[in-house]
C-alpha cells in the first residue's frame, strides 16, 4: 500500500514526523499488515497548503500513490485573535482538489484540533519517558482524556516540560522523542482526529 501524506509543516517537521510514525504502528500493529510505503511533501503554512494541495495531490496519485492525506492544525502556530473555522479549511481545500480533478474518494482531510500536541497529551505516560533520565526519572503526568478539548495544547506541552524537567519544549525535537516511546494508541484515540486517522488507514 502506497499513500502520500501532505503537510502544512516544513520538510521533516513534527507533524511529518509523528504522523508517518503512528501510521507504521497502526498498520503492523493494529492492522497487522505489511508493506506500507509513505511519500510525503511539505507546503510549510496553512496558506500554501490549501493553494498547493490539489496539484501535489494529483502528483501523487499520478505517481502511483493510492491515497493522499492531507493533515493541518486547526490553530495556526501564530495564533492570531480570529477564530479558525474547520469548514472554512474544508472547502477551500475541497476547491483546490477540484481544480487540479482529484477525486474526493481518493483524500481524506484531517484537521487535529487545535494542534499536533493534542495526541502527544493523550498519553501522559509517553511524556514522561522521553523526559526522564536514569538519575532524574519523571512522574506525575496525567493522561489527558479529552485531548480536543484542551486549549492551546503546544503552550501545556511547554508548561510541562518547565514544571517537570526545568527545560524548554521543542516541537521539532521533542515531538519525535514523545512519539518515539510508543504512546498508547487507544489513548491517542480519544482525539476525534486521531481515531478519524486510525480509521481512515485501517479502510485502505
Amino acid at each position: 500500500m502506497k499513500i502520500g501524506m501532505l503537510f502544512e509543516c516544513t520538510k521533516d517537521g513534527p507533524d511529518y514526523k509523528v504522523c508517518t510514525n503512528l501510521a507504521k504502528r497502526i498498520w503492523t500493529e493494529s492492522l497487522h499488515r505489511s508493506g506500507l510505503e509513505i511519500v510525503s511533501d511539505f507546503l510549510d503554512n496553512k496558506p500554501k497548503l490549501v493553494a498547493g494541495c490539489g496539484t501535489k495531490a494529483a502528483h501523487f496519485l499520478k505517481s502511483g500513490v493510492e491515497h493522499v492525506f492531507i493533515v493541518w492544525d486547526l490553530f495556526p502556530s501564530w495564533r492570531r485573535d480570529e477564530k479558525p473555522c474547520r469548514h472554512q479549511d474544508r472547502l477551500d481545500i475541497f476547491a483546490s482538489l477540484d481544480a487540479a480533478g482529484v477525486p474526493h474518494d481518493k483524500v481524506t482531510l484531517l484537521c487535529i484540533e487545535e494542534e499536533l500536541e493534542a495526541w502527544l497529551l493523550a498519553d501522559g505516560s509517553a511524556i514522561e519517558r522521553a523526559l526522564s533520565r536514569p538519575a532524574h526519572p519523571i512522574s506525575g503526568i496525567g493522561h489527558e482524556s479529552r485531548p480536543d478539548a484542551v486549549k492551546n495544547p503546544k503552550e501545556k506541552m511547554a508548561r510541562i516540560f518547565r514544571t517537570k524537567a526545568n527545560r524548554t519544549y521543542n516541537d521539532f525535537t521533542d515531538a519525535e522523542k514523545i512519539i518515539r516511546q510508543d504512546p498508547s494508541l487507544r489513548r491517542l484515540a480519544k482525539s476525534t482526529s486521531f481515531a478519524r486517522f486510525q480509521t481512515k488507514l485501517s479502510a485502505r
